[in-house]
């Protein structure tokens, strides 16, 4: 075999230095795990599409769009018997369509982080060419830490990759940017996934000045509470302020490319939303 027919051999030395072997993941293992996310998130009705409203057509049909930030407001009919009656009940509608856009965003949010976390588990589980070692030392250790150990092999071997080898935040770049050039060679151009890295990067750091800054807010609530409350002030209490829990999320935006289910819906149409 010629020099140029050999795979070529991809590794990093992370940041402990341990070599680890990189791999290529096929986008089929990426694109199920995260299709499989959005089919739990229609299982359990997570609102992932966006509110409707109706719109008297000429002749009288009724036709069915998705709303936008342009559709929410309902306004009263201009000849109604009861203009007060009417105003309220726009208001109420208003209201109503607010909070099911609100509810919209959110889910679709939380779509976006999940498909995103599930489609880098599935390069770190794939790409990370190590198995879990036989000498299980670290969960000796980790649990002396009060570290929680998986008990399912693979969310075990997760955790270890994400917790004993891939421990700092230079090593998960590292593992994802070179796993993400050898799976898309040939398919992305080099500048499209330095953007991808680039967004990936921003979201990680965004997301752990978060959970610092709401560690420290816990921290000094601790110590506020330890001291009786702060001079001139009320005492807080304990669960005031949570930490978020952090997540992994993929190259590629906060969720790591949406699905189609998940797109907001296009600009307003001009057309006045009637009462639902």
């Amino acid at each position: 075999m010629s020099r140029q027919d050999k795979p070529e051999r991809r590794v990093m030395f992370t940041t402990n230095g341990m070599e680890v072997p990189l791999l290529a993941v096929s986008e089929t293992y990426i694109a199920a795990a995260r299709a499989h996310v959005t089919a739990e998130f229609r299982e359990r009705g997570e609102a992932i599409l966006p509110p409707t409203y109706e719109v008297k057509l000429a002749g009288g049909t009724i036709e069915n769009f998705p709303h936008d930030e342009t559709t929410l407001e309902v306004h009263p009919e201009p000849d109604a018997a009861d203009p007060v009656a009417a105003a309220a009940e726009a208001d109420s509608q208003t209201a109503t369509n607010r909070a099911a856009w609100a509810a919209h965003k959110a889910a679709t949010k939380r779509l976006e982080q999940a498909v995103s976390a599930a489609g880098t588990r599935a390069m770190l589980e794939l790409g990370i060419g190590l198995e879990l070692p036989a000498d299980e030392t670290w969960i000796a250790r980790q649990r002396r830490a009060h570290v929680e150990i998986p008990e399912d092999p693979d969310d075990r071997r997760y955790h270890w990759i994400t917790s004993e080898v891939l421990v700092s935040f230079d090593d998960l770049m590292t593992a994802i940017q070179v796993i993400t050039e050898v799976t898309y060679k040939g398919a992305l151009k080099e500048e499209d996934i330095a953007a991808a890295m680039d967004t990936f990067r921003g979201n990680l750091q965004e997301q752990g000045a978060r959970v610092l800054s709401a560690t420290r807010q816990r921290s000094a609530v601790a110590l506020q509470r330890a001291a009786g409350g702060a001079a001139g002030g009320e005492g807080v209490a304990p669960d005031a302020l949570r930490v978020p829990e952090a997540a992994v999320p993929g190259p590629g935006g906060d969720g790591g490319g949406r699905t189609d289910d998940a797109a907001d819906g296009g600009e307003g149409d001009g057309r006045e939303p009637v009462e639902e």
